[in-house]
């Protein structure tokens, strides 16, 4: 998990991927097929863990 938080510490996005990110419908639905991708049947759990503030 510390990996995780500390590549995503430093992390670089793409200006038009940020501004995406900032309207919560397109948010919810980018994080849904990610997750569907990657980690299937995981949605809860990955929102769960995406709330908290621990870095």
């Amino acid at each position: 998990m510390a990996e995780v938080q500390e590549a995503i510490a430093y992390a670089y996005v793409d200006e038009d991927l940020f501004d995406f990110w900032q309207i919560p419908q397109y948010r919810e639905s980018l994080l849904a097929v990610l997750v569907g991708r990657w980690f299937p049947g995981q949605l809860a759990q990955v929102k769960e863990i995406s709330l908290t503030d621990d870095v």
